[in-house]
């Protein structure tokens, strides 16, 4: 897979984007004051955008470390990615843990479920750190750092939106509406995950890179030779 900004953008949105952590957060935060799920909101997402940062930022430097080829790592995160994708294309279990009946939604009302699980793992998720890190491992200089890093920004800023208006988004679009999008997203990223895959086999050398789509004009025919 190329360094295509679009495919990226995509890949980061549905792996470290507000499909599933917005009604797993209207869950969690049922009957709390606005206050609080803004302070929830604020905390989860600056902890998940410092993670995502620092594996943007020293991500190679872990593989180097490790002694972990990029060809590797490509095929690896592929293959969770695609695992991830999968599960959230075909599972029929709930997205959102729903308290049990009876219980006190005060109860689990507590600022540590802006660390874990809004921040880790539904936005700073293993396939996208792995995402993150694939994508700096094809194309590694500070302009691609620098698109990196905005394209988090700006999904970030989705979250912390879609967070502080959890209770609404799940009233109005309901849990229906948002499963069937993250399944419509689980079909895109498995195809992404694919070519990620594709990338770390032309890396070791197992297959020949994709070639362009051929050109299926018919071919001229040869200029009649001067007599």
């Amino acid at each position: 897979m190329g360094f295509n900004p679009w495919e990226i953008a995509l890949l980061l949105f549905a792996t470290i984007g507000p499909l599933k952590v917005t009604i797993i957060a209207a869950s969690l935060t049922a009957g709390a004051k606005p206050e609080f799920v803004r302070r929830v909101a604020l905390r989860s997402v600056v902890t998940a955008s410092i993670v995502c940062v620092v594996f943007a930022l020293f991500g190679e430097a872990i593989l180097r470390t490790f002694k972990v080829s990029i060809p590797a790592f490509q095929i690896g995160g592929g293959l969770i990615v695609l695992l991830f994708a999968i599960d959230t294309a075909v599972s029929k279990r709930r997205a959102d843990p729903l308290p049990s009946e009876g219980a006190d939604p005060s109860s689990l009302q507590s600022l540590e479920i802006a660390t874990c699980p809004l921040a880790v793992p539904l936005m700073a998720s293993v396939s996208g750190l792995v995402a993150i890190v694939s994508t700096l491992a094809q194309r590694d200089d500070l302009k691609a750092v620098l698109f990196l890093t905005f394209v988090i920004a700006v999904i970030m800023a989705v979250n912390y939106a879609c967070l502080c208006s959890c209770q609404w988004i799940s009233r109005i679009l309901g849990s229906t509406v948002i499963e069937v999008v993250s399944k419509l997203m689980g079909v895109l990223l498995a195809a992404l995950a694919v070519e990620l895959i594709v990338a770390g086999l032309v890396g070791f050398g197992v297959m020949a890179a994709p070639s362009a789509k051929p050109d299926s004009r018919p071919p001229e025919a040869p200029a009649p030779h001067a007599r």
